[in-house]
């Protein structure tokens, strides 16, 4: 195997890494509405141990990536792959916590507060949409539908202030 080639099914491998960390993030927000439709307190202590699952792949990416950068040396395109794949592995890891948060309220709370119960589910069903999209514009590498989805997060923020930080 040549060294290129070596070097490009790592990088291959880094960015599926990032699509599958992506993945179980999303599976975290898809179990958070079942959790506050439910009520069911072990869906929320699930989600919890799922984001040190999370951690851990971050900390896989991260030393995939500095390794590759070590020893490769890439070049231009192929370094800002990597550090965009660092970007967004930080990113995820850092939603992921925002999802064990909420199911520590759910615990904490045991959903007394319908209201904020009923901002958070229409909140969290916009950033599904909004994250499989970016998931895929990563995948794809398509700037378009990412400038997109970035479009999406100002209303998002918009209609958080509206329900949730203003209540």
């Amino acid at each position: 195997m040549t060294n290129r080639k070596h070097f490009i099914d790592k990088l291959n491998d880094l960015n599926q890494k990032v699509l599958s960390m992506g993945q179980e993030v999303l599976k975290t927000y898809e179990q958070l509405i079942i959790a506050f439709k439910t009520q069911d307190l072990e869906i929320a202590k699930q989600i919890i141990e799922n984001d040190k699952i999370i951690n851990e792949i971050e900390i896989s990416i991260n030393v995939d990536a500095y390794l590759l950068i070590a020893k490769q040396c890439p070049v231009a395109v192929d370094l800002r792959r990597i550090i965009t794949a660092l970007k967004i592995s930080n990113d995820l890891e850092r939603i992921a916590d925002y999802s064990a948060n909420i199911s520590r309220y759910i615990i904490k709370t045991e959903n007394d507060n319908e209201t904020f119960i009923s901002a958070i589910l229409k909140l969290t069903k916009h950033f599904i949409i909004m994250l499989t999209g970016i998931l895929e514009a990563f995948h794809n590498e398509d700037i378009e539908q990412a400038l997109q989805i970035n479009d999406l997060d100002e209303i998002l923020d918009n209609e958080y202030t509206e329900q949730v930080k203003n209540m």
